[in-house]
């Protein structure tokens, strides 16, 4: 990544991940109503600077080393995917795919507050 691009403002941090997912990422929606959003590079330092780009945005992504030698960058919590597509997304008809996957996936259930009697 160049080093320009970490001193950039988060508009242009935005359009570069927005670039980079769109260009060689993708969204799926996988079994048991789960969902994962990935990007692919042969490059180990590339997949480590996308993760930290993705951060200062508040999303948090694993990175994975594939057989073929390829890094993905994933996000498959929901609520990390949701916070993707809001604050970054992809950059065209890919985040029409994503916004569709999570539509069509179910709600966790409302977490119950627990209160203590005083």
């Amino acid at each position: 990544m160049p080093e320009w691009m970490w001193h950039s403002p988060a508009a242009v941090k935005r359009v570069f991940l927005q670039a980079l997912f769109e260009g060689d990422g993708s969204c799926s929606r996988r079994p048991h109503n789960t969902i994962q959003i990935s990007y692919n590079t042969v490059s180990k330092q590339l997949a480590m600077d996308v993760q930290q780009m993705l951060l200062e945005f508040g999303v948090i992504s694993r990175r994975y080393l594939h057989a073929a030698g390829e890094y993905k960058v994933v996000i498959t919590d929901r609520a990390q995917a949701e916070l993707f597509a809001k604050q970054i997304g992809f950059g065209g008809a890919k985040q029409t795919e994503l916004s569709k996957i999570l539509a069509a996936m179910p709600r966790a259930p409302a977490e119950t507050a627990i209160t203590c009697p005083d």
